[in-house]
């Protein structure tokens, strides 16, 4: 199982709910083609994007129970606290996520966009329990769910019985 697949099908799963509230969504991954962490800042920052959002997978080589999401953020005038809390708080309220810590650690692309940032580790490949669920497209579902909820709480426009199809 490639992080990649799960991270590439959980990004098409935001971007098709982004764009139902005319969001333009421009992803870094279209093809299975790698793209490195400068040249992922260059174009968020060349499009001129209004956020960035970096979806990834964990691994914890000493321990194999670790389980759950975290997300970052660039802790330096918190540029993007705001939207990693979005997130995660979205996260929270869905109840079936099970969630981490908000984490400031210095990322390369939380550290170097010059929009607010964020990276998403959606769970533990190395928790075999975990890695079930991450291959589910239900679960991976619900992480597109929550995270899209958070981007739209932080673009002002987190969504509403009324808004909803």
């Amino acid at each position: 199982i490639a992080e990649k697949d799960i991270d590439t099908a959980v990004s098409e799963m935001v971007k098709v709910l982004l764009e139902r509230q005319n969001i333009e969504v421009l992803l870094t991954r279209t093809e299975d083609v790698d793209m490195d962490l400068k040249e992922r800042t260059r174009f968020a920052n060349e499009t001129g994007a209004d956020l960035f959002v970096s979806l990834h997978c964990n691994t914890s080589e000493e321990d194999s129970s670790a389980e759950g999401l975290e997300c970052y953020y660039e802790v330096q005038g918190n540029k993007g606290k705001e939207l990693a809390e979005n997130i995660m708080n979205a996260v929270k309220a869905s109840g079936n996520i099970k969630t981490r810590e908000l984490r400031t650690e210095m990322m390369y692309v939380v550290r170097f966009t010059d929009m607010p940032a964020a990276l998403v580790e959606m769970g533990f490949m190395s928790n075999p329990e975990e890695l079930e669920k991450l291959c589910r497209s239900s679960y991976q579902q619900i992480l597109a769910d929550a995270i899209a909820e958070g981007i739209l709480d932080t673009l002002g426009l987190g969504s509403d019985e009324s808004a909803e199809d």
